[in-house]
């Protein structure tokens, strides 16, 4: 039996118990500084008899391999890369000097594995630890173990935390090496936090912004198997053409998953908001030569949010690149998905959109409308209604640049032409054979692996393009011009 998120049969707990732990009210707080922390090991699971006939029986043992992502007490995230699982929130992330418990969720209310162990100091390294233990849920029991990794020192590459309203969202800074003044106090060598102590020579920055969703720094989405990493491959290739990069984890993603409040999805405005205080903090730093905004498909609309933001407050960027993105106002999309229910269930939505506007309560949803009128989306739904993506890209004092993937099958011309009409003096490009997730494809079988399988590659286009903005400098011979609908039409 092959254990993953569409198809793992329902768990509960099966208590097992290891000697030495209390397995009452929690555990309490430690001087243990697990804080920060990565831990990989593996586990090996075996399926648990059942007499109902509903259990796991006849399936073969799985073995696993482990990642945690510590962050707090409470806040940890992990990748079982054999389940496609990666950057997935823990719950009840807990230890103490002597024991180490957290629980998965990934499948689901009432099929928790709870992840039970014994934690020990490891020998001859500082600060270092392992942790050995039980698993149990209804269907499967086993064990597991992990131990601590050593931080692994990447040249130009900074941890920096911007801080928003409610707490931090974590972020990485990637500095060219060459760049970096080797006379000052921090060498290439140095990682960490970034501080006024690290000296380099000014170069361009470009601020990447995630897509929908719990996207993180890197491009990803827990909530979908596997990984595109497209963000990370970013920034890594601009580093290689001397343009720094910033990403971060946005509220409700990567390890600024618990700024979320539980059951609610932040809105469209906060995700401005948070990303006007990152511009803010690297505009104001004056230690680059020039910042860029780079918003993938729905981050350029927060991009446009946060810059139009910004500058009523005098802040100004050196340019918008709007990757992939569509200039369908919501409240459009929402008709046009309403357009294919029955009369009734459309008139109810129009009273629920009604309401959601003022601000008002609301009966519960049918079936039918549920999943997305959920009293708990409301904020969310009333501030993507009111976000229009074309007037606030029309409304950006800075420098737009329009970017399209001629392989995009999620972004169709016509919605990708709306926000050009927004902006006719903004410049339009078009990247041969780059999709939705900006990754090189051949096929269209290509183009959907692509948004689980981060084996696939940028287009050297995109990143030349991206470059030349940022250094302003001549455009690459890879690039052509995009071409629009009423230009082509006009073609005998």
């Amino acid at each position: 039996m092959n254990m993953n998120r569409r198809e793992v049969s329902t768990f509960f707990l099966l208590l097992v118990f290891i000697p030495g732990l209390c397995f009452g009210a929690g555990l309490s707080a430690t001087s243990v500084a697990l804080g920060n922390t990565v831990m990989t090991g593996t586990a090996t699971l075996k399926p648990v008899r059942s007499t109902s006939g509903s259990g796991a029986t006849g399936a073969e043992a799985l073995n696993l391999s482990l990642r945690l992502r510590i962050v707090d007490q409470g806040k940890a995230l992990i990748d079982i890369p054999e389940q496609s699982l990666f950057g997935y929130p823990l719950s009840k992330m807990e230890w103490t000097d002597r024991a180490l418990s957290f629980e998965l969720d990934a499948w689901g209310p009432g099929e928790e594995m709870r992840f039970r162990g014994v934690l020990n100091a490891l020998s001859g390294q500082r600060g270092a630890y392992e942790a050995t233990g039980m698993i149990s849920s209804k269907d499967w029991q086993g064990s597991f173990s992990v131990a601590s990794q050593p931080r692994l020192k990447s040249p130009g590459v900074f941890e920096l935390a911007i801080q928003v309203q409610g707490g931090e969202l974590p972020g990485t800074l990637v500095l060219p090496k060459t760049s970096i003044k080797l006379n000052g106090t921090q060498g290439t060598e140095e990682v960490g936090e970034f501080t006024s102590a690290v000296d380099f020579f000014p170069v361009p920055l470009v601020i990447l912004l995630s897509g929908a969703g719990p996207t993180d720094r890197d491009g990803n989405n827990f909530s979908v198997p596997g990984q595109t990493n497209t963000l990370l491959q970013l920034s890594q290739k601009l580093a290689g053409k001397g343009v720094a990069t910033y990403r971060f984890d946005k509220r409700g993603s990567g390890e600024a998953y618990w700024l979320e409040k539980p059951d609610q999805v932040t809105s469209i405005a906060i995700h401005a908001q948070d990303a006007a205080e990152v511009v803010r903090y690297f505009c104001s730093s004056g230690r680059f030569s020039r910042v860029l905004v780079a918003g993938m498909n729905e981050g350029a609309w927060v991009g446009a949010m946060a810059l139009n933001r910004l500058q009523a407050a005098g802040v100004l960027a050196d340019g918008l690149i709007v990757l992939d993105a569509s200039g369908e106002d919501p409240e459009d999309q929402l008709a046009s998905s309403l357009r294919t229910l029955s009369p009734e269930v459309q008139a109810e939505a129009e009273r629920i959109r009604a309401a959601i506007e003022k601000g008002e309560p609301y009966a519960q949803p049918s079936a039918q409308l549920a999943a997305f009128f959920a009293p708990t989306r409301s904020e969310w739904v009333a501030a993507w209604l009111a976000c229009h993506p074309a007037q606030e890209i029309a409304s950006v004092s800075t420098p737009v640049f329009f970017v399209r993937g001629d392989a995009d099958l999620q972004v169709s011309r016509a919605s990708f032409e709306k926000l050009l009409a927004a902006r006719p003096d903004a410049a339009a490009f078009s990247i041969p054979s780059m999709n939705y997730v900006l990754k090189l494809v051949k096929s269209r079988e290509e183009n959907y692996d692509a948004f689980v399988n981060p084996s696939y590659g940028l287009p050297e286009a995109l990143v030349d393009l991206v470059e030349a903005l940022a250094k302003v400098k001549s455009l690459p011979e890879t690039v052509g011009p995009y071409r629009r609908l009423s230009d082509e039409s006009a073609v005998p």
